[in-house]
């Protein structure tokens, strides 16, 4: 004998929830923990994500435009002057008596006919600590500090010493840039995209010996060996040599 499949049917019913104390206060009864408008907000991420563009960018024009106004008013740019010189709290360049010196040696180093590679060995053979050296002694940073090699000078840190021409007391701003809010890479600027004024504040070198140094550099640099295409160039004709 068959017997039809008996369907049971559940009459449990939830049971009321309740806190103790809300009854009387008529509060309303807890919700749900998920967040209605969480699928709205999921909707509309690609739209946040355009309006946090907007928002850097727009915080990084306000920035440069800030900027630009203080550097054309004669003010510097930057709370680090280069070395030789220290700045006070009314952002005023003064010399540093530690380092004026080293940058007069280097000058004069210059001018008796030493490059910036042997001017940089002469320096560590005197044990004279390095701007980053000094930099890090002073307030502990350490983006240009070396350990183990507190003396040891590099060539380029004495051309850029060397063709530095706030030495002479004028204040050059904008010297750098970078190519949008979105990319740090450091640009440096051409000179007519600079903002120099003169007689800023006290010199270290005079004017004459630094373009003396100047054209002195100019007639020491060594011609380039190759062409604009990379081949060496022919010493009797001054012809590139052709690509076989």
């Amino acid at each position: 004998m068959l017997h039809s499949p008996v369907k049971t049917v559940c009459s449990c019913r939830p049971l009321p929830f309740s806190i103790p104390g809300r009854e009387q206060s008529g509060a309303n009864p807890p919700q749900s923990r998920m967040n209605p408008g969480f699928f709205k907000t999921f909707r509309t991420l690609p739209q946040q994500h355009l309006f946090n563009e907007w928002l850097v960018r727009d915080t990084s024009k306000k920035i440069r435009a800030v900027k630009r106004s203080k550097g054309m008013s004669g003010k510097p740019v930057t709370s680090k002057p280069v070395y030789g010189y220290l700045m006070d709290e009314d952002e005023n360049f003064i010399i540093d008596e530690e380092a004026a010196p080293v940058v007069r040696q280097i000058y004069s180093l210059c001018l008796a006919g030493n490059g910036p590679t042997k001017i940089a060995r002469m320096l560590t053979e005197q044990e004279i600590p390095t701007p980053g050296t000094l930099e890090y002694r002073r307030t502990g940073s350490t983006r240009r500090y070396h350990p183990g090699y507190e003396c040891k000078w590099a060539a380029n840190t004495v051309v850029h010493i060397l063709e530095n021409r706030e030495y002479t007391g004028c204040l050059v701003n904008f010297k750098t840039t970078t190519q949008s809010y979105k990319c740090s890479k450091i640009i440096y600027n051409s000179e007519d995209k600079q903002a120099i004024f003169e007689n800023h504040h006290e010199q270290i070198i005079d004017r004459d010996t630094w373009e003396r140094v100047q054209e002195l550099r100019k007639q020491r640099k060594r011609p380039n060996r190759y062409d604009e295409v990379g081949f060496p160039a022919c010493r009797e004709q001054g012809n590139s040599r052709k690509k076989r």
